[in-house]
């Protein structure tokens, strides 16, 4: 169930006092980036329609991923035809696990699965930054009736860019089987990103079957 929001906010601080970006333009960013009904892996020609809703220290930080899994794919295809190998799904053993996990997950929205149940806050505004939660839950059942499902609540902190708010930082808390994982979206980035790197000069430099 959706939350009303309010617009035509102002507040001192942005632009010397001039008017901050109408909180409605928050809302749709988050929605863009979190309301879809599928997962929705990281790739350029994905991000392509999502960039203007996320700020452009984030944006670098998502460029800098997306560069990596281009030179990881094109290394990998280079050592699949060097091998004669025309399977577009093949990886080199030791690392085509990992790879699979991390481009087939929704990173921008820390999804390896679609949520069971989606709610979006409305944006409170705070020191001329705008704060939006989302709360994901998810009710998996196994066979013998143990809840693998659990709850995240994701933190996104917006911030006003080329007059409208842009997603600047993701904080997500995840809770499932008992137990608390936090991270942020900048760190998912960072970590995910270090990762294809080191696939890909492991390729680069033979240490690769």
């Amino acid at each position: 169930m959706w939350l009303t929001i309010a617009f035509g906010t102002t507040a001192l601080g942005y632009a010397s006092g001039s008017e901050l970006p109408p909180l409605a333009t928050g809302s749709e960013a988050v929605r863009k980036v979190f309301d879809v009904g599928n997962v929705r892996p990281l790739q350029s020609s994905s991000f392509e329609s999502l960039r203007k809703y996320f700020s452009a220290k984030q944006q670098k930080n998502i460029e800098e991923f997306l560069h990596t899994q281009d030179q990881l794919i094109e290394a990998k295809d280079r050592l699949a035809k060097q091998a004669g190998i025309k399977q577009q799904w093949w990886w080199p053993k030791g690392i085509g696990v990992e790879v699979h996990v991390i481009t087939k997950n929704d990173l921008l929205t820390d999804r390896s699965t679609r949520p069971d149940k989606l709610r979006i806050s409305a944006p409170q505004l705070l020191n001329a930054k705008l704060e939006i939660t989302v709360k994901e839950v998810y009710t998996e059942m196994a066979a013998d009736g143990t809840n693998l499902g659990g709850t995240k609540i994701s933190k996104v902190m917006l911030v006003p860019e080329n007059h409208r708010w842009v997603i600047d930082e993701v904080a997500f808390q995840t809770r499932q089987y008992g137990r608390v994982k936090t991270e942020t979206l900048t760190e998912i980035l960072t970590g995910e990103t270090k990762q294809l790197r080191a696939a890909w000069q492991k390729i680069e430099h033979g240490k690769v079957e």
